[in-house]
């Protein structure tokens, strides 16, 4: 029996990108989505930072219901907020994230 493992895109996006994040003296979170990049799956998220609590249940039905990255970055989300992070994340993933230069993406 042979098993066969895809290798998944893990983006991270530094909340010191995010304006709200200042505001509230949060900077020193991570918003980080796993990807399965053949179809764009997201597979994971992981929040850490103030509220992550709060913030990760914007994930777990975008999980559960199978959407894809795509589905994600082109949501309209509330600007500025920090459940941004993870659109942030689905729009670096298919290199088309708005206003965040490449040095808040890790």
């Amino acid at each position: 029996m042979s098993a066969t493992f895809n290798l998944m895109k893990q983006q991270n996006i530094l909340w010191s990108a995010a304006g709200r994040a200042a505001a509230l003296g949060a900077v020193g979170g991570l918003t980080q989505m796993i990807i399965d990049p053949p179809n764009g799956q997201i597979s994971g998220l992981g929040i850490v930072g103030r509220q992550a609590g709060e913030l990760i249940t914007e994930g777990v039905p975008a999980i559960a219901m199978g959407a894809v990255a795509e589905d994600i970055a082109l949501s309209m989300l509330p600007h500025p907020t920090l459940s941004e992070g993870g659109e942030k994340a689905a729009e670096s993933f298919w290199g088309t994230a708005s206003h965040i230069s490449g040095h808040w993406v890790v």
